[in-house]
């Protein structure tokens, strides 16, 4: 009697809680792990690789953002689950993780000035189960990334000689260009492997730099986005490891253009070149060509 009353009890719990969630705060990506003015979106995909036949893929997730200081949003805590599935690539991509975000915003926004500059620490925590090769994977990222832009109250338009970091710039008839930056550091523990001796920790330094050029309607920030061609290089280097399986530098380069078809960022068609590794997302040394309709909320 007493394991049924806390059941209906925990279940009452769950329901009232589950009814209080405020649905604008449900995110559909690729990956949680970078920074949140510019993330990956979700992708359902038609995947010509280098090597092999062509194939249909998913690579997204679904999380819950929690912003705590509801005021200012200075920090929140978002649980997170993502699936990532490719088998016809060159090497087949086969994980799903789950885990979760804290982001911290350190810094001031002046609107009188029209002035914003701060500091993001962004870290997770997750376990990712390989599939591919029955890895048990756990990771704990710390990223951190600097946001800064300045505009001219009295015109609205950019200071002149000024370069924002991890914000859209605009410098002409509709262009937009986007410069990011982050920098931070990995640790993976791999619990199980299909060889012992792999097992083991490795701390990574990590760099992430891109750049984005974005075409609106109009000459201003009200315009709806048209296209976007983007580069992007992801480097990491193992300066502790304890497996067996050294791995010194990795990159990941991504060169993608994207169109938009309804005039929002939410839906996307992309076509992108890859070359490199990713473990977080359980991509091995490769390079493949990616045509995806992509989803972000």
């Amino acid at each position: 009697m007493i394991k049924q009353i806390f059941f209906f009890a925990f279940i009452t719990a769950s329901l009232q809680s589950f009814s209080q969630l405020d649905w604008k705060n449900i995110q559909i990506r690729e990956a949680f792990e970078s920074p949140e003015d510019h993330k990956e979106a979700a992708t359902i995909s038609y995947t010509n690789p280098t090597k092999g036949q062509s194939s249909f893929l998913i690579n997204a997730g679904i999380a819950y953002d929690w912003v705590l200081n509801k005021e200012k949003k200075k920090f929140s805590i978002s649980p997170f689950f993502v699936l990532n599935k490719n088998n016809m690539i060159d090497k087949e991509q086969d994980n799903y993780k789950g885990g979760f975000v804290f982001n911290k915003k350190i810094g001031t926004v002046d609107a009188n000035q029209g002035k914003s500059f701060f500091t993001t620490w962004r870290t997770t925590g997750e376990f990712v189960k390989n599939q591919s090769d029955t890895t048990n994977n756990f990771f704990i990222t710390s990223y951190f990334f600097v946001n800064y832009s300045r505009v001219d109250t009295t015109t609205n338009t950019p200071y002149q000689h000024k370069i924002y970091i991890n914000a859209y710039r605009h410098f002409g008839k509709g262009f937009f260009y986007f410069i990011g930056f982050t920098a931070g550091t990995e640790i993976q523990y791999r619990a199980k492997a299909p060889k012992e001796i792999n097992e083991g920790g490795i701390v990574r330094g990590y760099y992430d730099v891109g750049l984005s050029i974005l075409k609106k309607t109009g000459n201003d920030d009200t315009g709806d986005p048209i296209a976007e061609i983007a580069f992007s290089n992801k480097g990491r280097y193992d300066l502790i490891n304890s497996t067996s399986e050294k791995e010194g530098y990795l990159h990941l380069i991504k060169v993608e253009l994207l169109v938009y078809p309804t005039g929002t960022r939410s839906l996307s068609l992309g076509f992108s070149y890859n070359n490199g590794s990713d473990p977080i997302a359980g991509i091995e040394e490769q390079e493949y060509y990616l045509l995806a309709l992509k989803v972000k909320i």
